[in-house]
């Protein structure tokens, strides 16, 4: 049963959290719509990096929201110097994998052109595609101190840096790709010089706030005594890399769909983009209520609270499906007018706005999966959550989505069936794990 209380804790975190998710979303939003005001042909070079781009951004993004459960459940059971220790394993590993996700986005330039996308926007795709790359390393500092202080229930210092790191993104691409106040007319290029340098921004801003903050000062003296131990690379590695795999999996399929409805013309993937992109601002509200019931079911299992552990992840859900059946509602009546935002394109908003349907019809699913998701996160329980994912999407919606679209003719609509699919898989079976696994947890000294 459901109480003030763990609605209250629950909203105080997922708000100032979901703002700041919005913060790397809403860079991708901006970019769209203004690659959209150009030509449905920026659009679709956008398109074509961001879905080369968004697997291993993803993958990175993933891989560093497995440490904060780990500072959560610290951070219940009152251990100063384990929060230290997990913070510092967890930049050294943060780092590492970032820079070598980094390595690898530079190495994608080199596939674009074999994608079989449409010639005219392969150059300018590539092109932007080398320029958000590199955009990588400021997330990976931004990321790892964001994580720690949400760890801890501080929230709202990431919203803040976030709303102000999109101010300066849209500021530099209206001057960026303008040429406002005598600086070169970027274009498309301008774009993602801007995106570069907002997130730049960021994790400046996020790495002062750490290191001068004075609610961070023991945390900053633990951290000096501290050395880096195997065990400890090894323990925080274990709990970051299957929550990186499943939000690949997820972002990576949407990608290859975007790759497969490229095939179509530079209408469906326009159209393609616009939805996905308007779903994932929902979307990315929903994994603010699920970072919140990470941190709130990892709290509580620190203490070893079996009940409040189950109300924490329960309320999450709740609210995640009264807001997304609230957005969906919003799709199914805007679904002509939203797309109008991004182009003035008769075609692509015509289909953007059929894509549109499907989006209200997954946004139930999409939130009780995310939110399921962050649920068992809190718990620890990271391995089989991935594996569904990827048999949610792999498994089962990419390839149903390619059947129906290449084999019974339904083109961008047949990829989107498969997804959607896929999705009310995931939300079912991680929603039905999540209320057995609370009820049967046992704690280390239980075991």
């Amino acid at each position: 049963m459901l109480n003030k209380k763990h609605i209250k804790e629950t909203l105080v975190l997922a708000g100032p959290v979901a703002l700041s998710q919005l913060g790397h979303i809403s860079v991708g939003v901006v970019d769209t719509l203004m690659a959209g005001q150009i030509d449905k042909d920026a659009l679709a070079a956008a398109t074509v990096a961001l879905s080369a781009f968004y697997p291993i951004f993803m993958l990175y993004m993933g891989f560093s929201y497995g440490f904060t459960p780990l500072i959560s459940q610290a951070d219940g059971e009152g251990d100063e110097l384990k929060i230290a220790r997990i913070l510092k394993h967890a930049l050294v590993l943060n780092i590492v994998v970032g820079l070598f996700l980094t390595a690898i986005l530079c190495s994608c330039i080199y596939a674009i052109p074999y994608l079989k996308q449409p010639a005219h926007i392969v150059q300018p795709a590539i092109e932007f595609f080398a320029i958000i790359a590199l955009s990588l390393v400021p997330v990976i500092i931004f990321q790892v101190f964001k994580q720690f202080i949400e760890g801890l229930g501080n929230t709202r210092q990431a919203m803040v840096v976030s709303i102000l790191g999109n101010v300066v993104n849209i500021i530099l691409i209206l001057v960026l790709v303008y040429g406002w106040y005598g600086l070169p007319k970027l274009g498309l290029n301008g774009i993602a010089y801007a995106t570069l340098i907002a997130r730049v921004f960021m994790a400046v801003t996020m790495l002062l706030f750490f290191l001068f903050n004075k609610d961070y000062a023991h945390y900053r003296s633990a951290y000096k005594q501290i050395k880096i131990e195997w065990e400890q690379l090894v323990e925080v590695f274990k709990k970051s890399y299957p929550v990186g795999l499943q939000m690949s999996f997820e972002a990576g399929a949407f990608s290859l769909a975007a790759i497969f409805v490229g095939t179509f013309g530079t209408a469906q993937i326009s159209a393609h983009q616009i939805a996905l992109n308007l779903a994932s601002v929902t979307y990315m509200i929903a994994t603010g209520i699920a970072a919140a019931a990470t941190v709130r079911v990892g709290f509580e299992y620190g203490r070893k609270e079996k009940t409040e552990l189950q109300l924490a992840g329960r309320t999450a859900i709740i609210l995640a499906v009264a807001f997304m059946s609230t957005t969906a509602v919003m799709f199914a009546l805007l679904h002509k007018v939203l797309p109008s935002f991004y182009t003035g394109d008769l075609e692509v908003i015509h289909i953007a706005g059929l894509l549109l349907w499907m989006v209200a019809f997954f946004q139930l699913s999409d939130g009780v999966q995310v939110v399921s998701m962050g649920s068992l996160r809190g718990m620890g329980d990271v391995v089989i959550p991935s594996s569904v994912a990827f048999t949610a999407y792999w498994v089962l919606g990419l390839p149903l989505g390619w059947f129906l679209a290449f084999v019974v003719g339904w083109e961008v609509y047949g990829i989107w069936v498969g997804l959607t699919v896929g999705l009310v898989f995931a939300s079912i079976v991680l929603l039905v794990r999540f209320l057995r696994k609370s009820k049967s947890v046992v704690f280390e000294e239980e075991a």
